[in-house]
């Protein structure tokens, strides 16, 4: 049903409820899911397999249960930063020498280390400065022995499409696209990148995410407000933790750092691979079992048990620029399998999906109070709990303490009055229509199927969730904004244009 990176919201009219379009066909949900199948391996590894004939095509989505949420203080970012060397290749590929290749990374992360203390504790300039030269003179030989890119190259030479990664708060994921007569190639190198990476380039591509984080967040107002937003409201769960990480953290993260990241969260009982397109599900369980099947299992990857502590008082955080002012506010909330779980996605809708929703409709369009205005459930992730967020931007002109009591007045109507059956139908709509506008692609359905399988324990809850939103009622959601949508339960914050917009 949601929720990742690549789901956004579209408004599609009138939908055909329960059909899916393929090619020239129509058919019916259940025939749908008559064509997914899962497996899972004896070392842990599931497999989500659909069968689609329209074209010679397959995605594959390697989707791994780890993210932000489950990295220590110290070493933020640290998951982001494998993502990037899952590009880098292994012992076979993207080197020229391996044998050399692997004492100087040994030698390299030894040198940095002894470099990074000295810069932090001992503040000697002349001595730190032979650590770094060191340093650099063994990342020069390391980075002579790198064939660039050749992973990426290789899919491309095979006509791969679509090749690339992500990294959120709740999970990793690689994805591409390659020709149905190719599937076995990705099966080797897919294997062989989870099992053998090596972290060749990783110095040189830190300074890459260092400069990512710097677009992002840095020098942009809105990444500011955010990254300080969520830091507030998670004083004590990881969930407050950036995705893309502190920018110390990630100056004094070492490849043994990374290492011991990926063994324990790379195993295969984390990992759920969906596969989509133009194959057989025989042969497709075989190269499973070729590839992937000697790959041990390992413990499971640490669960977090940190809690936020109940809020005793509303939090807020303010920032002032010469920017456009924002707003925005979150009320803490269960995660995904909650018994309000759903109400909780259906008033997602009903507040904001589409010109006719309640806020869009009445501060965007009639009061002209804001420009812009959303609503979001499951920030920053799913898989604990969480935070119901509502963001907008203001008209000229506009307070942010009008923009935000406009907002107040339209939850205090629905607690009052309620919502009505037509709201309920039009939110269900859009988030079939979501589900189905995914189900359009091999790549998008690959998505849903491995967020179903991993984040929710079963890919059939992707259609059996989205069936149990038909049975929301407006007392449902009278109840979660009576429960949740309270003062001493909110976290604001505001970006204020030189501190003028805040009346």
């Amino acid at each position: 049903m949601k929720k990742y990176l690549f789901i956004f919201v579209l408004f599609f009219g009138i939908l055909v409820a329960n059909v899916y379009a393929q090619g020239d066909k129509v058919i019916s949900m259940d025939k749908l899911k008559q064509r997914i199948h899962s497996f899972t391996l004896k070392n842990g590894m599931t497999f989500v397999v659909m069968e689609r004939k329209t074209s010679p095509v397959v995605s594959f989505v390697t989707f791994v249960k780890v993210g932000s949420v489950d990295e220590k203080t110290g070493h933020t970012g640290i998951a982001h930063i494998f993502e990037h060397m899952a590009f880098k290749g292994t012992k076979d590929i993207g080197t020229k020498d391996y044998s050399k290749e692997k004492v100087l990374l040994k030698k390299l992360d030894e040198a940095y280390k002894k470099y990074i203390k000295c810069k932090d504790l001992e503040g000697n300039q002349g001595k730190c400065k032979i650590y770094k030269d060191e340093f650099e003179k063994i990342l020069h030989k390391a980075n002579s022995l790198v064939k660039h890119n050749e992973f990426s190259k290789i899919i491309e030479r095979n006509g791969g499409e679509d090749l690339n990664a992500g990294t959120s708060t709740d999970y990793t994921m690689y994805y591409c696209s390659l020709p149905a007569n190719k599937v076995e190639l990705w099966f080797s190198l897919e294997s062989d990148r989870l099992k053998n990476p090596v972290f060749r380039e990783f110095y040189t591509e830190k300074e890459v995410i260092r400069e990512e984080r710097r677009m992002r967040v840095d020098t942009s107002y809105m990444g500011k407000l955010i990254e300080a937003f969520r830091s507030i409201a998670f004083s004590a769960h990881p969930y407050g933790h950036p995705t893309i990480g502190w920018d110390p953290d990630i100056i004094h993260t070492t490849i043994s750092d990374v290492k011991e990241f990926y063994k324990k969260y790379y195993v295969p009982q984390n990992i759920t691979i969906a596969i989509v397109g133009d194959i057989d599900l025989k042969e497709i369980k075989k190269m499973a079992e070729t590839y992937f099947g000697d790959m041990k299992k390992r413990p499971d990857s640490p669960y977090v048990w940190t809690k936020e502590p109940k809020q005793a008082a509303k939090k807020e955080v303010l920032l002032y620029a010469d920017a456009q002012p924002m707003y925005i506010r979150g009320y803490h909330v269960p995660g995904y399998g909650s018994k309000d779980y759903l109400a909780l996605e259906l008033l997602e809708g009903i507040l904001s999906n589409g010109r006719s929703s309640r806020l869009y409709s009445h501060l965007v369009l009639e009061k002209k109070l804001a420009l812009s205005i959303s609503a979001f459930y499951g920030f920053p992730g799913e898989r604990y709990p969480c935070l119901f967020g509502i963001y907008a931007i203001p008209n000229q002109g506009v307070g942010l303490d009008d923009l935000s009591r406009a907002i107040d007045a339209e939850l205090e109507d629905i607690l009052k009055n309620g919502v009505t059956k037509q709201e309920i139908e039009r939110a269900y709509t859009l988030e079939e229509a979501n589900l189905l506008r995914e189900m359009e692609s091999n790549l998008g359905m690959a998505r849903e199927l491995a967020y179903a399988q991993s984040i929710y324990g079963d890919y059939n809850r992707l259609f059996s969730d989205l069936e149990k939103l038909k049975f929301v009622s407006s007392k449902d959601i009278q109840h979660v904004i009576k429960k949740y949508f309270i003062s001493s339960n909110m976290v604001e914050g505001r970006l204020l244009h030189n501190g003028k917009n805040k009346k």
